[in-house]
């Protein structure tokens, strides 16, 4: 994603106040790359990532679906986190975990506006502020009927901690 301190963040906030001292010394790191190809199992993507102007068909959601039959929100199986970071390929599925939910992506890389490179990179893991950084309610809504597969605990952490959010003081 890019370059940002260290340290261990809960909710975007810094774990301790942050020190003047310490703004200023470098401790950077580079965490996250975005351009990873995709494995070599990956199919090319047809869409290229084009952006979506048109609603959602309910072709395409029979597609995302994969065939399977769509799980009541209110009763979600559990679904262990081991067994999801084994769903992190085309032959095992893609599976990614958004809060504690899980989404089987297998079937939506196509239809995915971003590209399917994205859950290459998440399959089988957490990514939530992710998620939300480029989504919203809207997106999600459409799609997760045909895509929410269950939900797990204890939610295995991100492999990329959310970056601070710099405020500006000094015209305060």
């Amino acid at each position: 994603m890019g370059w940002m301190r260290r340290g261990v963040y809960a909710a975007g906030l810094p774990a301790e106040p942050l020190d003047v001292k310490d703004a200023a010394k470098p401790s950077v790191e580079h965490i996250e790359r975005v351009d990873i190809p995709a494995p070599p199992s990956a199919p090319p993507s047809k869409r290229k990532g084009a952006r979506r102007r048109t609603p959602v068909t309910e072709e395409e959601l029979a597609i995302s679906a994969g065939g399977r039959e769509p799980v009541d929100p209110d009763d979600l199986p559990f679904i262990p986190p081991e067994s999801i970071s084994k769903h992190n390929n085309l032959e095992d599925g893609l599976w990614i975990i958004v809060e504690d939910r899980v989404y089987d992506c297998t079937n939506f890389l196509d239809l995915h506006p971003g590209g399917p490179e994205v859950f290459h990179q998440f399959a089988g893991k957490q990514c939530t502020w992710q998620f939300w950084k480029w989504h919203s309610r809207k997106h999600l809504e459409p799609w997760e009927e045909s895509l929410l597969i269950g939900y797990t605990y204890p939610v295995p952490p991100n492999p990329y901690p959310e970056p601070k959010r710099w405020i500006r003081t000094g015209s305060l």
